[in-house]
């Protein structure tokens, strides 16, 4: 088995974990704290997704200097100078977010919470928030070096200690959200001891680090973290800009609906990214020694492994989703209007974010080679579009309105970056790609899919038989498509050497 297959692997058992979390405790969580709390949860993970945009490309500089063939001294100099950087980043975002938290807590967000009880809610997702961005620049260095098993391990353990341990402390003590919360601060405490343990016990205590400062750090790395500081700033607005506007045109209680709906559409780019990570070392490697001219096999290969699973889930929730959602969040106290809205923009919403799965390796491959400058236009561009159509729409069609949005956004980001990696890199090869990563997934999915859900629907009085038939279309579908894919091209999908 390759170390890119293990790789992969590792990043897959990591975010199954994190999906059977969403799925298992979820329901959980809207059961002991109330679909208004839950909003409040769905808030911080809002929060979270913006805060990202503070790591201005940290974590993957880290990752991207670990992955080149440079001197542990040289990879251990810039760990040490970066991480007191990222602390004080960190910080500032806890007591920034402190000091605003009365404002959003009385005039941003729709719920009839007691206001005092808000105010500390917001302080502590502030503190969670900057903790939990602090392991942040570790993982990068595992990812760098390719230890994803090692991450994965720490990754899953570390959610499952969240998971299980605050709904052990819900039942058991307190049934509200400052168990939660003080419970998440705790535990992305200890992640940060653990991660950063895990990632010097590869290095020799012999080696002596450089001491670099912000005079001798390279150019080269400034240069890159100057452009990934405007994506990483532009993306988080970009992927958290449907839920900034809904949090505020939306009651608490249909906010935290539509985080629910975010939480499973954005299962295809859940899947697509563990792909997307374990390669992106072997392309900067790659580029690095100047290897570039190898790559389109690679390049071509995992577009295909992305899309054939990414489209393979987006069908499976485009016929299966209104009863998944149900049985979910066990929804019998949603009335029928609002669950087929719920069933719509669950279809329209998983559909967009497709089309970001379908951008992860064009934006990884060109952050590999160092250009930033596409996708800083990219996101831009993007988000001047989705908040006033994200606006329109929703007055329009309501929750659909927002998902609608993101689709139309995400489908022209997907077109544009497909653009420029066509002029960079495989100009002589696109149809080759399109043939072989695109169209051959979607038919053969799309037909996979649908053939089970007609046979299936011949059954449906059965209780519950749709779950096996999601399952089974999932399955069944990456199954076909790789062997369309091994049958109709001239490469074929060999585990044991996928590089």
């Amino acid at each position: 088995m390759s170390v890119a297959f293990k790789n992969i692997i590792a990043n897959y058992g990591s975010r199954l974990w994190s999906i059977i979390a969403v799925y298992a405790f979820t329901p959980l969580y809207i059961k002991l704290l109330g679909i208004e709390s839950y909003g409040i949860v769905s808030f911080y993970a809002v929060v979270m997704g913006i805060i990202t945009l503070a790591d201005a490309g940290i974590a993957s500089a880290i990752d991207r200097e670990f992955a080149k063939n440079n001197s542990n001294e040289h990879k251990l100099g810039i760990l040490f100078f970066f991480e007191k950087l990222y602390a004080l980043i960190c910080f500032s975002i806890i007591v920034v977010i402190f000091l605003f938290s009365k404002e959003i807590g009385e005039h941003w967000l729709d719920a009839t919470i007691p206001v005092g009880d808000m105010i500390n809610y917001i302080r502590l997702i502030g503190a969670g928030v900057g903790t939990q961005l602090m392991s942040s620049i570790y993982s990068g260095a595992l990812m760098g070096m390719q230890k994803q098993v090692r991450f994965g391990a720490i990754q899953s353990f570390g959610s499952m200690v969240k998971h299980v341990g605050v709904l052990a402390l819900l039942f058991l003590i307190r049934q509200d959200l400052y168990t939660f919360l003080v419970w998440q601060l705790f535990c992305n405490l200890a992640l940060i001891l653990v991660f950063r343990a895990s990632v010097l016990r590869y290095f020799n205590k012999t080696y002596i680090p450089i001491k670099y400062n912000h005079k001798t750090i390279p150019p080269a790395i400034w240069k890159y973290l100057s452009g990934m500081f405007f994506i990483s700033l532009l993306n988080a607005l970009n992927m958290q800009a449907d839920k900034l506007v809904t949090s505020k045109l939306f009651s608490l209680e249909n906010f935290g609906f539509y985080a629910l709906i975010s939480l499973l559409a954005q299962a295809p780019l859940i899947l697509a990214t563990p792909v997307v990570l374990s390669v992106f070392p072997y392309l900067t490697q790659s580029i690095s020694v100047h290897q570039k001219k190898r790559l389109f096999p690679v390049f071509k290969r995992f577009c295909f492994f992305i899309n054939a699973v990414a489209i393979s889930i987006t069908f499976v929730f485009i016929f299966y989703g209104k009863s998944l959602f149900t049985f979910w969040t066990h929804g019998t106290f949603i009335v029928k209007p609002v669950l087929d809205q719920i069933g719509r923009s669950l279809s329209i919403l998983t559909i967009g974010y497709l089309f970001i799965a379908f951008q992860q390796m064009y934006f990884y491959f060109l952050l590999a080679e160092g250009h930033t400058r596409y996708s800083k236009r990219q996101i831009f561009c993007q988000i001047i579009l989705v908040v006033p159509l994200s606006v329109l729409f929703i007055k329009e069609w309501d929750m659909a309105g927002a998902a609608i949005a993101v689709l139309v956004v995400q489908f022209l980001g997907f077109i544009y970056l497909l653009f420029v990696v066509h002029k960079t890199f495989i100009k002589k090869h696109i149809y080759d790609l399109l043939f072989a990563a695109y169209f051959i997934p979607i038919i053969v999915s799309g037909l996979g899919c649908m053939m089970i859900y007609i046979v299936g629907s011949s059954w449906e009085k059965i209780p519950y038989l749709f779950i096996f038939l999601a399952v089974l279309s999932g399955v069944v579908s990456v199954i076909l498509n790789i062997m369309a894919y091994n049958k109709l091209t001239k490469d074929k999908i060999d585990f044991k050497n996928l590089f």
